[in-house]
């Protein structure tokens, strides 16, 4: 049983990484690390003020920090998490700076990410079917809901960043290191942010004051279609241009069938306008998408139920 942390990341170790048995802040010992990416490092803690409880640390990678000051990384996912008050954005509990490590403590979460589930349903050819896809899109979008509702982008919203949780809440919803503030212009324009496969054609093109709550709903419309099919909606490119060309080129053209198979009728318009490739023609944030889903899906039971009664 694999244990997942509050922010995912992955590949390489930073250069001078933490190590097992260092103290942070005279509270936080360091046990395992649990995995590592450009952001830093991510380990398993002890809480000594609080008698066996574990949390998680991310430990930013010094490149990042550049002095004394928290990093702006740091102060964005800390500031976002704040903001989302929901079941399924995991707490911050702490975070502070100790030598040359900035850090976050976040609570720790016992379960398997997204993006393993689909990979073992991809070895067994056998998609998630939608009795069991749709439940986990609604959680994601109930906290990408209320991120939203606070002017939170995520821009990074990707199966990794989903975690089912073996206890408690059922989905989890991580990583905020990428989250922009409506308000906020962190981001140099022609900057790449985000994960291409997922990525809607103004964020993949670097259009940053294109980018909104609807470049989330296109990513979460990525999502639905992978969560249903078990494919991407389009192959990614290694070159973000040809990306941005084939998500326009696909605006408004309708979805190929035989790539939908055993996904509901009812559910092909709403991926269709999830994935267009013009912003205002997507729904706008994802208490839209929320409530279109929920709606198409009562009307699709009423119908099968009026069908029935007429057998």
């Amino acid at each position: 049983m694999a244990l997942q942390i509050g922010a995912r990341v992955r590949t390489a170790a930073s250069p001078t990484p933490p190590r097992a048995g260092l103290l942070l802040k005279g509270r936080y010992k360091l046990e395992e690390p649990l995995g590592a990416g450009g952001g830093g490092e991510v380990w398993r803690a002890s809480d000594l003020h609080v008698a066996r409880k574990g949390v998680a640390v991310k430990v930013l990678a010094p490149g990042l920090t550049g002095g004394l000051r928290p990093p702006r990384r740091m102060r964005r996912e800390v500031e976002a998490m704040a903001l989302v008050q929901h079941p399924a954005v995991p707490l911050v509990s702490d975070h502070g700076r100790q030598g040359r490590f900035h850090f976050i403590v976040m609570e720790l979460l016992e379960g398997r990410d997204l993006a393993d589930v689909l990979e073992e349903r991809r070895q067994r050819r056998a998609p998630l079917p939608p009795e069991e896809a749709l439940p986990i899109f609604f959680e994601v979008l109930e906290a990408l809901a209320t991120a939203h509702d606070h002017g939170v982008v995520h821009r990074d919203l990707k199966p990794d960043n989903v975690v089912l949780s073996t206890r408690g809440h059922r989905v989890y919803l991580l990583d905020f290191g990428l989250a922009r503030h409506d308000t906020s212009r962190l981001t140099a324009p022609g900057d790449l942010v985000g994960t291409l496969r997922y990525m809607a054609p103004e964020q993949a093109h670097g259009e940053h004051r294109l980018v909104g709550s609807w470049s989330d709903t296109f990513a979460a419309g990525v999502l639905l279609h992978e969560l249903l099919t078990n494919r991407p909606h389009l192959e990614p490119e290694v070159n973000k241009h040809a990306w941005v060309t084939a998500t326009r080129a696909a605006k408004g053209q309708p979805i190929d069938r035989q790539k939908l198979r055993g996904v509901p009728d009812w559910l092909i318009p709403i991926l269709q306008r999830a994935l267009h490739g013009e912003p205002d023609q997507r729904f706008q944030d994802a208490g839209e998408l929320l409530r279109a889903v929920r709606s198409a899906a009562r009307a699709a039971r009423a119908s099968a139920t009026r069908g029935g009664r007429r057998r």
